[in-house]
């Protein structure tokens, strides 16, 4: 289950930013969000742990109400019972709950964007396309 957790937004909603925590094995875990790491409307945002510095991908989710809350808890879950099965769902930290958003906390793995790779070779070979638009199914999936 989520960790029972607080938040405080900052900014506007184009550039809002988060700084949230919680308290687990008696420590305070304070983090705060940053720069949004893709372009759509799920992105994950860049998120830091303002104790060790340590980056993680975040997903942010509002809770509204008690149907956005199970919404959530249940997409949530479904990437959870991926993990080591799935080749593009790494580890979790973290799950924390406040009253209303919940953020998941993932492994930040370092390195290019898709498009950004594509656009710059400005074409690439149908069997390398091949693959790589399977390994894209296989993500979203």
């Amino acid at each position: 289950g989520a960790q029972r957790g607080f938040a405080k937004r900052i900014g506007w909603h184009a550039h809002e930013s988060f700084t949230f925590g919680t308290i687990h094995d008696g420590q305070l875990q304070i983090y705060e969000s940053g720069n949004k790491l893709g372009d759509g409307r799920d992105s994950a945002w860049l998120c830091k742990d303002l104790s060790s510095g340590k980056d993680y991908a975040l997903k942010k989710y509002r809770i509204g109400n008690p149907a956005q809350r199970v919404s959530a808890l249940k997409d949530i879950a479904a990437h959870r019972s991926k993990i080591g099965s799935h080749d593009r769902i790494m580890d979790y930290h973290a799950v924390i709950e406040s009253d209303a958003m919940v953020f998941v906390l993932m492994e930040f793995i370092k390195g290019k964007d898709l498009c950004d790779v594509l656009l710059k070779c400005r074409g690439i070979p149908e069997s390398i396309a091949r693959s790589l638009f399977a390994d894209v199914v296989t993500a979203v999936q």
